[in-house]
């Protein structure tokens, strides 16, 4: 039974802060050969200094105002991500999946990377792609420049952007669609 979320206003700050300061990344494996390129692994890492990712697993969701424990369980698992980012050490380390790329094609990769920095600066991801049917793994770089302003906001604030970002979302358009129709 649902009961009232009592996080909900730190819950919507973080989730808030993480649509302002982060930028989705959709990445894409292209294989030009003949032959299909399979279990192919994008490993990149860059210095932690600075940087913040997320994936999709822990990228904040818009919280809900009342808190059902059987909504809670439908997160997505481990192994239905495509792309991973973790902390370690020092470093951030991003794994990236494909199964397979067929010849000549160019497959997406399911999900996000989502990237932001705490200053101004650019972010240098570098690592390697590998796949079954290449001889050695191939060098691959990212560069990111990012772009910082430091904000602070009170509550009121806060609800204002949101409701800003409410009414800019599909939900939102066809809120205000069935509100015009009802008049």
């Amino acid at each position: 039974m649902p009961s009232v979320n009592r996080a909900y206003y730190r819950e919507l700050a973080r989730y808030t802060i993480a649509h302002h300061a982060y930028k989705p990344f959709q990445f894409a494996v292209v294989n030009d050969s003949a032959t299909v390129a399979r279990d192919v692994r994008i490993e990149l890492s860059t210095p932690a200094n600075k940087t913040l990712l997320l994936d999709d697993v822990s990228w904040p969701k818009l919280p809900p105002k009342d808190w059902d424990v059987l909504k809670t369980m439908n997160l997505p698992m481990k192994d239905e991500v495509e792309i991973e980012a973790r902390h370690l050490d020092e470093r951030w380390i991003v794994d990236i999946t494909v199964e397979k790329v067929q010849p000549h094609s160019t497959a997406w990769v399911k999900g996000f990377l989502y990237i932001g920095r705490q200053e101004t600066g650019d972010i240098v991801l570098s690592g390697t792609v590998s796949a079954d049917n290449l001889p050695k793994p191939q060098p691959v770089s990212l560069t990111v420049h990012a772009s910082t302003e430091a904000k602070t906001i009170d509550l009121e604030q806060l609800l204002r952007v949101e409701t800003e970002r409410f009414l800019a979302s599909p939900e939102g358009q066809r809120w205000q669609e069935r509100l015009e129709r009802g008049k």
